[in-house]
């Protein structure tokens, strides 16, 4: 999973890259209780109004959640093909 989760924010990266956009930004902040610890990541891109977001129970699968939600935007809207 960890080659995944680095694969799409690699991809999303250089799509940013080829379109001239900015770079991820990601926003990662602690939630929940002490003993069960959660992530939640905003990641905003300059020149774009969507934010993506993503939560898990470490940094990393949080920054890849929010990469994938930002790129399941981005089909959505037609700005990239699926």
């Amino acid at each position: 999973m960890a080659e995944a989760e680095a694969d799409i924010k690699q991809f999303l990266y250089a799509w940013l890259g080829t379109k001239k956009y900015g770079q991820p930004e990601y926003n990662i902040r602690p939630t929940g209780p002490k003993h069960k610890q959660r992530f939640l990541c905003e990641l905003r891109v300059a020149g774009m109004d969507y934010m993506g977001a993503g939560n898990s129970t470490s940094k990393k699968d949080a920054q890849a959640n929010a990469a994938r939600d930002f790129c399941n935007y981005l089909v959505r809207t037609g700005e990239m093909k699926q």
